[in-house]
């Protein structure tokens, strides 16, 4: 019963630090991100950023996210979303919505 007890209350912290991707260098992943619809009538859009890691190559096409690693490794990608929305009188405001955390093993 205690080692079941012990699985039990490991098992979340397992899973906390599990790679999102394992995979061979030079093999593109590709991940699906969803992005907010723009308001109709202008004035509204989103973007999405991705800031990599040395030896990662991203590529974003409209919500899909490619992503192709060089080099065997551990690597961490910080994933942004932002809502972009213009005035009128040309003044610009950017606000950040969803941040996330990326992580790959790569061998």
């Amino acid at each position: 019963m205690k080692m079941f007890l012990l699985f039990i209350l490991l098992l979340p912290l397992s899973t906390a630090i599990a790679e999102d991707y394992t995979a061979k260098a030079g093999i593109t992943l590709k991940t699906d991100i969803e992005i907010p619809e723009a308001k109709i009538g202008g004035g509204e859009f989103y973007t999405l950023t991705a800031i990599p890691e040395e030896g990662v190559r991203l590529i974003n096409d409209n919500g899909t996210l490619s992503m192709i690693f060089h080099n065997a490794g551990s690597y961490n990608l910080m994933i942004k979303i932002n809502r972009i929305v213009k005035s009128s009188c040309g003044g610009v405001e950017a606000t950040e919505i969803k941040a996330e955390n990326i992580s790959a093993k790569i061998y």
